[in-house]
């Protein structure tokens, strides 16, 4: 029996309910690891999907150094906003999403770079 899922493994987001900084720190955590599929509502309220990371490392991989120079600079004030930047794996570049609007947060049971 396999032990294996293709299903997208489900992160513990915690709830809207708590302060928006306990969800940023949260995400932030997750992001840094490596990549991430995030769900969002965007600002004109379509629901979107996205694999995400702000690991310098990959980010330099698969961006460029002024990508990684600006993942940097956004996290000093993380906690005073409820906006977090990160380097989209499909677009190739960075994106950012308000960290009320995520829905769910998980990584995908396959590796994005085995699928390049």
């Amino acid at each position: 029996m396999s032990t294996t899922t293709r299903n997208c493994i489900v992160l513990p987001l915690p709830s809207r309910t708590l302060p928006v900084w306990e969800r940023a720190a949260f995400l932030y955590t997750v992001l840094d690891a490596g990549w991430v599929r995030v769900q969002y509502l965007k600002g004109d309220g379509t629901r979107v999907s996205r694999v995400c990371t702000r690991n310098p490392s990959i980010v330099g991989t698969y961006g460029n150094s002024s990508d990684v120079r600006a993942i940097r600079e956004s996290e000093s004030a993380y906690l005073a906003q409820d906006n977090i930047v990160y380097f989209d794996y499909m677009a190739g570049g960075l994106r950012s999403f308000r960290v009320s609007q995520v829905e769910v947060c998980g990584i995908d049971a396959e590796c994005v770079e085995n699928n390049h």
